[in-house]
This record gives structure tokens, C-alpha cells and sequence, in this order.
């Protein structure tokens, strides 16, 4: 016994360990691979096509028609609009975050709050999703999915981008019923875009996915902006040089938009 303790404590100090440190399990950790990040191709009724790209800790709007892109991610979760053309941004926190602030900075911030129960389950795209209703019988419903993994500041932040409630789930369509509405008196101080003044009826397809894919994971991707200029109004941000350009009066005179998506 004593001998092959002996022979133990040789080998240990030929390795240049002691017998303490060797017994210790390792501390070291396995590198662990950083999940995927989602990209869904998605059509918005009056934003137009948008990819949103979604990690476990972060999300990201990217707007290729009005050229600028919405960033929230851990820990801080706050709001950041940017256009990269003209290194202009926007923060707020994510509770002080709407979607029609992206065409009207008058806009009093809220959550649409509305309760929508699980109907029954279905597949797009290849994603399994659950329809979602406000009521048996409504023809307005969201189908969202849950295998995509995110946190739930992420999914607070593209329900309030889309103006939706909050199922909890990644939305893949929104579809609305809309009244009949009757043209509303306005000034021209007050023009609104399509978000504003929504005159549609029937049933409207807010929010539709076209296709996803999945890409490694790339901090880059979810990376803020640097050394750009704080605005305080998001559309300063979201608006082209030549949207500002017709709206210039608008912009100069601080009136902003007025009216709200219903």
C-alpha cells in the first residue's frame, strides 16, 4: 500500500501537480456554442418589408425601404433608432416605446393590452405556431410561435413595434378587423402618414412572415451604434431626407403628427 502510494505521489510530481490539485474535478469550462439568431423576412402593411433578427438576449429591426433599424437587447433593454446614413439616434426605455412613434412623435406611449387566447395549433413556413383569437367567433387573430427562444423584453418590444398584444409568443401574422371609419377633419399641421389616419376596413393583414432562416451567432449583429448624434425624435431618425423635406413645415414648426392606429 505504501509503495503505491509512493508510485501516485511520483507520478504527480512528474506531471508537476500535487496530489490536492489532481483530486480537484476540473474547473475549466467547455466553450459553449452562442444559440443561433433568427432572421424572419417580414411584410408590414405600412412599414413594408422588414427583417428582424432575434437572439435569447436581444432584437434588432432592420427597415431597407425607410432606412433605418431598431435595436433593444440585455441588460439595459432600452430602445435605440438609428439610421447609419446620417449617424442620427434615438433611446428611450422600452416602456416609454410605441410604433407610431416612428411616424408621429406625439404619440402618448402605450401597450396594447388586449387579451388573446390560444385557439389551436398549426405549421408555417415550417415553424409550428398557435392561433391566437380575442374572442370565439373574431376574425382577428395573431399566430405565433414559441420555438423561437427569446427573452420577454424582446417579445414586449416587437409587440409594441407592431402595435399587437402580447402573446408571449415570436408573431409570425397579425391580421385585424378594421371598421368602417369616416374621413376625419384635419389640418395641414396636422397630416398624418398611413399609420396615422387609417381609413381601411375589413379585415387587414397587418403583419405577414414570408420566410426565416437561422445564422450563427454574431455579437456584431446586435452591436450600437457609435459616436452618433442623440435626436429626441424618432422620426429624425426613421424619416428619409426627402420624407423630412415634404413634411418640413411639420418638422420646423414642432406640431409632429397627430392620430393613432386603432
Amino acid at each position: 500500500m505504501k509503495t503505491a502510494l509512493t508510485l501516485i505521489c511520483t507520478a504527480f510530481a512528474l506531471c508537476g501537480l500535487s496530489p490536492e490539485v489532481a483530486a480537484r474535478p476540473s474547473q475549466a469550462k467547455k466553450p459553449t456554442k452562442a444559440a443561433d439568431i433568427w432572421v424572419l423576412q417580414q411584410m408590414h402593411t405600412d412599414g413594408g418589408p422588414e427583417d428582424v433578427y432575434i437572439s435569447p438576449d436581444a432584437i434588432k429591426v432592420i427597415n431597407p425601404r425607410h432606412g433605418y433599424e431598431l435595436l433593444c437587447k440585455a441588460p439595459k433593454w432600452e430602445v435605440h433608432g438609428f439610421r447609419r446614413s446620417t449617424k442620427l439616434e434615438w433611446i428611450a426605455p422600452l416602456s416609454l416605446f410605441d410604433g407610431l412613434l416612428v411616424h408621429n412623435p406625439n404619440v402618448e406611449p402605450h401597450m396594447n393590452k388586449s387579451v388573446l387566447r390560444p385557439q389551436s395549433t398549426g405549421s408555417k413556413l415550417g415553424l409550428s405556431f398557435t392561433h391566437f383569437v380575442p374572442r370565439i367567433g373574431s376574425s382577428s387573430y395573431i399566430d405565433g410561435t414559441e420555438e423561437i427562444a427569446t427573452a420577454p423584453e424582446a417579445l414586449e418590444f416587437i409587440c409594441r413595434y407592431y402595435r399587437c398584444p402580447n402573446t408571449h409568443t415570436v408573431p409570425l401574422k397579425v391580421s385585424t378587423v378594421h371598421g368602417a371609419r369616416a374621413l376625419p377633419k384635419f389640418r395641414m399641421a396636422t397630416i398624418g402618414t398611413g399609420m396615422g389616419n387609417d381609413l381601411r376596413s375589413g379585415l387587414i393583414e397587418e403583419l405577414t412572415t414570408k420566410s426565416w432562416k437561422r445564422i450563427p451567432y454574431d455579437a456584431s449583429v446586435f452591436a450600437l451604434p457609435v459616436n452618433f448624434k442623440r435626436t429626441m425624435s424618432l422620426p429624425q431618425v426613421t424619416f428619409s431626407a426627402d420624407m423630412k423635406n415634404q413634411f418640413d413645415e411639420i418638422f420646423r414648426d414642432g406640431t409632429g403628427f397627430r392620430g393613432e392606429l386603432h
